[in-house]
């Protein structure tokens, strides 16, 4: 019988160990594009999450209203659907990005401190910045 072609080789940005760089242009593009990325982008894309399940509620809710002619019960409803679900994502992204935020900063003092990763060399407890 014949047996099975072989399977294709692995990508290399799909390896473990991730992509090499060709160039010194291709890691700076990388990079430019981690800080379009950073923390406050993410801020502002939790406070449009919010908004969009607010309005999309009220839409929702204004689309049954029109339906049933129940106006304001179901925008009400909807709105309040809207603020409940936004609020719980933007607590549960805001606390992500706080808790990478953290890392960044932790990771940016190990760097500044030459990458010992003792922290504050005097032992007294206390943090060095």
């Amino acid at each position: 019988m014949n047996e099975p072609p072989p399977p294709p080789p692995i990508p290399e940005i799909l390896r473990e160990d991730g992509p090499k760089f060709e160039t010194p242009g291709q890691k700076k593009r990388l990079e430019r594009e981690k800080r379009r990325s950073g923390p406050e982008m993410r801020a502002i894309a939790i406070g449009l999450d919010f908004a969009a399940m607010v309005a999309g509620g009220c839409v929702l809710g204004f689309a049954a209203d029109t339906w049933l002619g129940t106006f304001p019960r179901w925008t009400a409803v909807g709105g309040i659907v809207g603020v409940v679900s936004g609020g719980w994502t933007a607590i549960k992204l805001s606390m992500k990005l706080n808790k990478d935020m953290e890392r960044m900063e932790a990771e940016q003092r190990r760097a500044r401190s030459g990458g010992s990763g003792e922290g504050n060399p005097g032992g007294n407890g206390r943090r060095a910045d």
